[in-house]
Order: structure tokens, then C-alpha cells, then sequence
């Protein structure tokens, strides 16, 4: 039998932050720069959301950025 790999196996590790109150442009920029489709949001060094390619993408179309 195959063994799978796990999560923490494939998992980025070095995971990209920013906090709440940056702006969008800067985030983009920031994963744009670092290859990423997904940045952590923190306050007070807790996660506290996920900002996606698939968020701005959707921001974009509804023309509300």
C-alpha cells in the first residue's frame, strides 16, 4: 500500500502575514512578490482570517476595490 503524504509534509512553512488594517494593494503586492495565492491575517499575533487570489479576484469583478 501507497503511504500518502501528510499535510505537514506538503504544507508551506513559511507562511506569509499581514494585519488587518494594511491595504489590500499592499497585500497583493506582498503575495504577488512572494509567489503566494494566500496570505494569514493576524491581530495580536493570533490568525483571525485568510486573505486568497480568490478573494481579491472576486473583489475586483464586483468592482467594489
Amino acid at each position: 500500500m501507497r503511504n500518502r503524504p501528510t499535510v505537514g509534509e506538503i504544507m508551506t512553512k513559511d507562511v506569509l502575514t499581514i494585519g488587518p488594517e494594511s491595504s489590500v494593494m499592499r497585500a497583493a503586492k506582498l503575495m504577488a512578490s512572494r509567489s503566494v495565492g494566500s496570505i494569514v491575517v493576524v491581530q495580536r499575533e493570533k490568525p483571525v482570517g485568510i486573505l486568497t487570489e480568490r478573494d481579491l479576484l472576486m473583489k475586483i469583478i464586483s468592482a467594489d476595490l
